[in-house]
């Protein structure tokens, strides 16, 4: 959507007619329909996980940072994006995050670690690129939470809404595609299954 339709609200001296509070409230919305969801299938998860996938119901309340954090750091990245930015978000989500996730996977290996320390690691590896994302928007004055509903017409709506259904059933089959075999295989098989068979699957992708 702001690919495709920010556009129309570009103009710097009107602070983009409010196109990044859009942007925090399109984000809102969806982390706490996510919640929703995540709190009514929790106990399901947690059953068809516990015997055969224990890590993951240890871990399950991880998800709710890691799908607030990435969430909004591609928000906020697609925003920055638009502005003629485009390096900074590429540079912290290809480089710096996987120095960090690289860093923490050798002390594991090299036993400086445990598994737990690992995965908390791990965690604030995934969240880091989001703060310092929200830092450039402050630093650069483009974190502007200044409502302008006045200038959505009903046409620049309907397109909106367009757009948004549209890259809901887009982006969700996508990943509905890419994650329930190994959501399924982990719950039924176990994680270490389900972790050679992601393994494969991207090996798969990089010869197509």
């Amino acid at each position: 959507v702001t690919a495709r339709l920010f556009p129309y609200f570009r103009n710097e001296k009107k602070q983009h007619n409010g196109y990044f509070f859009l942007l925090l409230v399109v984000g809102f919305v969806g982390f706490f329909v996510f919640l929703a969801v995540f709190l009514f299938l929790k106990s399901w998860l947690v059953d068809i996980s516990l015997a055969k996938s224990a890590l993951f119901v240890e871990y399950i309340w991880y998800l709710v940072p890691l799908t607030f954090f990435t969430l909004f750091f591609f928000l906020f990245d697609s925003f920055y994006t638009v502005l003629y930015n485009s390096t900074f978000g590429t540079f912290l989500r290809e480089f710096f995050m996987r120095v960090l996730i690289l860093v923490a996977l050798g002390a594991f290996m090299l036993q400086w670690i445990n598994f737990n320390h690992f995965v908390n690691w791990y965690v604030v590896a995934l969240c880091l690129p989001t703060i310092a994302m929200i830092g450039m928007l402050v630093k650069q004055k483009y974190f502007v939470v200044k409502p302008q509903l006045h200038f959505i017409s009903k046409q620049l709506k309907g397109d909106l809404f367009n757009m948004l259904g549209f890259g809901f059933i887009f982006g969700f089959s996508g990943i509905l595609m890419q994650n329930i075999s190994q959501t399924f295989l982990g719950a039924q098989v176990g994680l270490s299954a389900a972790g050679i068979f992601t393994i494969m699957y991207y090996l798969g992708n990089i010869i197509i």
